[in-house]
């Protein structure tokens, strides 16, 4: 497994900020703490667009991060050396095509949405006869929080144009990849766990509170994962699953009937039996004689044949 201590090698730099222009699409609460935190870090040159009729709201957060909002994308070309998009993933292919055929060799264009990879791409395909660079980058954090200190994830070739021109201005950028889409997939894959994980609590949370055992169920849980860190214990599941796959899909069945004697449709633990028994019928505890593999990364290419 990657350790996310290894993304972004070529992270922050302390090389002294100097002055360029930034251009924004879409200039919602991203795109104002960014230029919120820029504007009170020194920039001096932040232009936006933003698609009219302007509410007061954006007035009035233009006004205090000293934001100059055009009137076309053409125009924020005009004023900007590098644009960040900002836009709901779904918009960031409108976005780009409103604006590159005003971009050049000059421009280093940023987009920020939550997309996916193939999106990033169709991007870069967009861009390519304007000559500007391109990175695809993933947000981690709030704006509301931490302004332009949020941390980003890039990728593509503006990745180092874009980490080297705003890291020295506080920014947390880190570099993924050269590639185009492999920010985006970081990030897009990490919703598998993330919000898995939340769909995990709200059905173990159900069922412990109807049996009126919640705190119980909860430190017992908590003790497991609390004594060892995140990246030992992910290791250490995916390899005993190769030989233990049988029983922990027992044990989830048991789960599953708990729920359903309360009454609780078992979505999520449901699918966790299914995949526990997929994998369980590749016979890999036969195959391995029972020895858990010493890797995730070996234990991941043996479970991997499950879904294919």
């Amino acid at each position: 497994m990657v350790d996310p201590a290894d993304i972004g090698a070529h992270g922050p730099q302390l090389a002294e900020p100097r002055q360029f222009r930034l251009g924004i699409i879409g200039y919602g609460e991203i795109g104002h703490g960014l230029a919120l935190g820029l504007a009170r870090a020194g920039l001096g040159s932040i232009a936006a667009f933003q698609r009219a009729p302007h509410s007061s709201l954006t007035i009035e957060r233009a006004a205090a991060s000293n934001v100059r909002l055009v009137g076309t994308p053409a125009e924020l070309a005009l004023s900007s050396d590098i644009i960040v998009a900002v836009t709901q993933g779904s918009q960031s292919m409108t976005a780009v095509r409103s604006i590159s055929s005003a971009l050049d060799a000059q421009h280093c264009y940023i987009d920020l949405a939550s997309a996916t990879p193939q999106t990033k791409r169709h991007i870069a395909l967009e861009l390519a006869a304007s000559g500007a660079l391109f990175a695809d980058g993933v947000i981690e954090g709030s704006p509301l929080e931490h302004e332009h200190r949020f941390r980003v994830i890039v990728s593509g070739p503006g990745a180092q144009t874009f980490a080297d021109t705003l890291n020295p201005w506080g920014m947390r950028i880190s570099i993924a990849s050269a590639e185009v889409g492999r920010a985006a997939a970081i990030k897009g894959l990490r919703h598998i766990l993330m919000k898995g994980q939340i769909a995990l609590l709200i059905e173990c949370s159900i069922a412990a509170k109807r049996y009126g055992i919640s705190d119980e169920v909860f430190a017992s849980v908590a003790e497991w994962y609390d004594a060892l860190p995140f990246m030992t214990n992910a290791s250490r599941l995916l390899r005993t699953t190769t030989v233990h796959a049988g029983r922990r899909a027992d044990e989830a069945q048991m789960a599953q009937s708990i729920m359903e004697e309360l009454g609780i449709d078992p979505i999520m633990t449901r699918a966790t039996v299914e995949v526990l028994r997929k994998v369980e019928a590749l016979g890999l505890r036969q195959q391995l004689g029972g020895v858990v593999p010493t890797s995730s990364e070996s234990a991941i290419d043996l479970i991997e044949a499950y879904n294919k």
